[in-house]
C-alpha cells in the first residue's frame, strides 16, 4: 500500500519551517485495491488517505515516521479512481509525537479529515 500511495502522489509543496504540506494525490484506476473496493463502483479505501498523511507528514519532517495512532479519521466524501485530490497537511509536536492532520477534497467536495500521532523510527 505504501508504494501504492507514494505512486499516487503527484505534486507537494512543503514548508519545512512551518511543518505544513499541500499535496496533490491521483490514485490510478489499474491499482489491485480496486477489484474489491467495490466492485463495480470503486472507491479508495480510507486507509489510502490516512497512508498519504503519514506519508506527506514523512516528506514534511524529512526522515521515516511510524504510525502509532488514528486518532482521528472521518469520511465525508467518496474519493474515485483517477479523482485528483488535494491534501492539507500540518503537524505538531507533542513531546515524542508528531500530531499530522490533514483534510482532503476532491474537485466535487470534501472527503475526510484525518488525525494521526506518529513516532520518529
Amino acid at each position: 500500500m505504501k508504494h501504492e500511495v507514494e505512486r499516487s502522489l503527484i505534486e507537494l509543496e512543503v514548508d519545512k519551517e512551518a511543518g505544513t504540506a499541500t499535496a496533490e494525490l491521483c490514485f490510478s484506476s489499474d491499482l489491485a485495491i480496486f477489484a474489491g473496493h467495490f466492485p463495480g463502483m470503486p472507491i479508495v479505501p480510507g486507509i489510502y488517505l490516512v497512508e498519504a498523511c503519514r506519508l506527506i507528514a514523512e516528506k514534511v519532517r524529512g526522515h521515516r515516521l511510524e504510525l502509532v495512532e488514528v486518532v482521528n479519521a472521518r469520511f465525508t466524501g467518496e474519493v474515485h479512481p483517477e479523482d485528483r485530490v488535494r491534501a492539507q497537511v500540518a503537524l505538531s509536536q507533542d513531546g515524542e509525537i508528531v500530531c499530522g492532520n490533514a483534510v482532503f477534497s476532491t474537485a466535487n467536495s470534501p472527503a475526510a479529515k484525518v488525525r494521526l500521532a506518529l513516532r520518529q523510527t
